[in-house]
């Protein structure tokens, strides 16, 4: 018997096999992590397929639109208009410059600008009820921390077979809960209901439409996050060991109006559609550089909102969609620099300097003539084998001309980031990715870390590596042990420590401002705990610290005795790097991947609203990736101040690295820091027989009047090999602030760099 059951479940598998092969895609990559352990927590780690959509204006201020999405292939994030409804226009789809959007990736938050956004072709202004691609520039690079979500293959077969016959499928969902900061992820375990239970629910709401096309799943048992996802990453499915997304992310319905998720309580989401899925596969096989047209033709990028039709439907030139694309008047065609007359695309003549009007003319030009007007005479034989060649190079010779020049405006317009990929080891200093042995640990009340190793120490305490086995995403980590009793001074008659250490303080701000902040070119923290004298703990957020920063005690014996910073491992600082650093071994293209990355990370911290004031080589720091090399982050933000708009005051941080206006007890505002960045970059270009010591070297800037003899200056330190760095040090070091080189444009003047 027991030979006959193992037989017909075997057969039972294998046929299952057989029919989920007609409707899944299983060519998509396997992944597992502990779901079960996920439910009801609310992290900082995202999930591997998450996408957050970042939105800056012109001028590079972030806008807080709140866009939320899943990767459904390597260039494509998915999510619904509901992100760019804009507020406060009657529900009006705005969609903002290509430009102005970057993607936010995975678990480790990799940074990917977007090409271009497409809407399903079917798009209505009923908005919650439609899909929206954003196209990354280049694909991401798959690992266990970032990768897609796989898609069925036919909607009405994965739908019957995964929703509706399905007894009670688990379903993964993750988001942001409603008033609370885009990276904090709340997890949520959920069951797909049974189509009569969801449609028993649909009962009570007004409208009839509302269960077209959608199904149910409630919140499982044991859920400890009362609040409900309200931005998501898509409900996700684990089948046969991979993932799969199973409906459309950013489209649910929920029965709770209040915004509190109780076990029981229902969302809904809307199915698959087969032309849906058919507009997905449309759009990966078009790629980054081409819209894909509601019919599956792929046309280029620059024939997207140029006011001329090219797709059947003309979804390409869609009012609402391309309103803030055009950079061309009505009548004129836009080269992507300039705009030229409508009469003059495809006339046979370029006139973009891309050659964007003529790309594909001789694809499209009509030799035929009308016969009605004129009577032509039948063509003659040799003529057709003397002219037919001389079409053939004429359109080679042409096409041969525009590649090439399409190849090297390209090339001027690759970014710092891109042109640096390549920079990212350096042979003269190594990271140690191996484990460590067991230290015993400081921290009584969390068995889960075992510290590895020291890796630091300063005058907040003891650095460790540590491994924490409950971390599904980020095992490895640093762990800062701060004794505050040994920071503060006793004060027995009212039972309580008197806060006197200025360390004491700048950490306890320092975790304020990181909790706040969230990027791959800063260093990320996780998480803050105290432990007192008995063994108890206490998790600490940002009230505990504001708190005790505001007042001036701590009571005896309390939960603030002991405090662990959990934060991102890196590796080594700039500092290393310059004390081991072989001047021959370093190229411009090492040294722009740092000032990349370094600006980038400053900019970032200028936009949340701080000035750092303390930008110095130990406060940069590398985290080293064994396939990926090096990432330059910004750390140790102890000084950090909130912009005042009548600006900031007072001598803080390193005196070497002070600004004119900082040494001179001013007001000053973020371009202090900037001022410390280009005394960075010049201790990293400047020559080893330097005349002058740093010191002087900083002196001497400060004493110098006249922008001549700075350059004069500049240019007698700096190691010849280096001479290009020149004029961006000159741009940052200028005395005067209104005049000094901002973060905003530090990008593009390193792009003049050649490597």
């Amino acid at each position: 018997m027991r030979r006959g059951h193992a037989l017909f479940i075997y057969l039972v598998t294998c046929l299952m096999g057989l029919t989920r092969s007609q409707y899944l895609d299983t060519t998509c990559e396997k992944f597992t992590f502990n779901q079960k352990s996920l439910s009801g927590q609310r992290q900082r780690v995202s999930l591997p397929w998450s996408a957050t959509i970042r939105v800056t204006d012109d001028e590079g201020r972030e806008i807080e639109t709140n866009i939320s999405g899943s990767i459904i292939s390597p260039t494509i994030v998915m999510s619904s208009t509901l992100g760019i409804v804009a507020p406060n226009t009657d529900n009006h789809l705005t969609i903002f410059p290509f430009r102005n959007y970057q993607a936010v990736l995975g678990v480790t938050r990799t940074v990917i600008p977007i090409s271009h956004i497409s809407i399903h072709p079917k798009f209505t202004e009923r908005h919650g009820t439609n899909e929206v691609l954003y196209h990354l520039k280049h694909p991401i690079k798959i690992s266990e921390n970032i990768q897609p979500l796989c898609l069925p293959l036919s909607a009405e077969r994965f739908n019957q077979a995964e929703i509706f016959e399905s007894s009670h499928r688990s379903v993964l969902y993750a988001g942001w809960q409603k008033g609370y900061v885009k990276d904090v992820v709340v997890y949520q375990n959920l069951t797909v209901q049974p189509q009569y239970e969801c449609l028993g629910q649909w009962e009570g709401f007004e409208s009839s439409k509302v269960h077209e096309n959608r199904f149910c799943a409630s919140v499982d048992e044991g859920n400890a996050v009362m609040k409900c996802v309200w931005r998501d990453f898509g409900p996700a499915t684990n089948i046969a060991g991979r993932y799969y997304l199973l409906g459309h992310p950013n489209n649910y319905v929920r029965t709770n109006k209040y915004g509190k998720c109780h076990p029981g309580d229902v969302y809904y989401f809307l199915l698959w559609t087969d032309d849906t899925l058919a507009w997905l596969r449309d759009s990966d096989r078009c790629g980054p550089n081409n819209f894909a047209c509601g019919n599956g033709d792929c046309i280029p990028l620059t024939r997207l909102c140029n006011r001329v039709v090219d797709c059947v439907g003309g979804n390409d030139e869609n009012e609402i969609f391309c309103a803030q694309q055009y950079n061309c008047e009505a009548g004129q065609f836009d080269c992507g620099d300039k705009c030229i007359p409508i009469e003059k695309f495809q006339d046979g003549v370029v006139d973009c300097e891309g050659g964007e009007d003529e790309l594909y003319f001789f694809n499209v030009m009509d030799v035929t003539t009308d016969s009605s007007n004129r009577e032509s005479p039948a063509p003659d034989d040799n003529m057709i084998l003397y002219i037919a060649p001389g079409l053939i190079v004429a359109a080679l010779i042409t096409s041969s001309i525009l590649f090439l020049i399409r190849k090297k405006l390209a090339a001027r317009r690759q970014s710092v980031s891109a042109k640096t990929r390549e920079y990212r080891s350096y042979p003269f200093i190594t990271a140690n990715h191996d484990k460590d042995t067991s230290l015993p640990s400081p921290c009584k009340s969390n068995p889960s870390l075992k510290f590895l190793s020291k890796v630091g120490r300063g005058a907040f305490g003891q650095v460790y590596k540590v491994e924490d086995s409950t971390d599904l995403v980020n095992p490895i980590c640093a762990v800062k042990c701060v004794d505050v009793r040994n920071k503060l001074f006793s004060c027995p008659r009212t039972g309580a420590t008197r806060i006197s250490s200025k360390e004491t303080m700048n950490l306890f701000n320092e975790i304020v401002v990181l909790n706040k902040l969230n990027f791959d070119h800063v260093v990320r923290y996780f998480a803050c705990w105290g432990e007192d004298d008995a063994d108890g703990c206490q998790i600490l957020d940002e009230e505990d610290l504001e708190s005790t920063m505001t007042g001036d005690t701590v009571p005896l014996g309390s939960a603030m005795s002991i405090i662990f910073i959990k934060m991102e491992l890196c590796h080594f600082t700039l500092h290393d790097f310059m004390g081991k650093k072989v001047t021959s071994q370093v190229s411009n293209g090492h040294l722009l991947g740092i000032a990349h990355d370094v600006g980038v990370g400053l900019k970032y911290i200028h936009d949340k609203g701080y000035i750092h004031r303390d930008i110095k080589p130990v406060n940069i720091f590398c985290k080293s990736d064994p396939a990926e090399g090096c990432t330059w982050k910004i750390g140790d933000l102890g000084l950090a101040v909130g912009i005042k708009a009548e600006g900031n005051f007072g001598k803080v941080g390193t005196e070497l690295y002070w600004s004119p206006e900082m040494k001179r007890e001013l007001s000053y505002t973020t371009k202090t820091d900037e001022y410390s960045l280009g005394l960075v970059f010049l201790k990293l270009v400047q020559g080893q027989e330097n005349k002058f010591g740093f010191w002087s070297t900083s002196t001497k800037l400060h004493e110098l009047s006249g922008s001549a003899k700075r350059r004069r200056f500049l240019r007698d330190i700096i190691a010849a090999k280096y001479r290009s760095w020149g004029n961006v040090i000159h741009g940052l070091l200028d005395p005067d602030p209104r005049g000094r080189l901002g973060c905003d444009k530090l990008d593009k003047a390193l792009g003049k760099i050649k490597i």
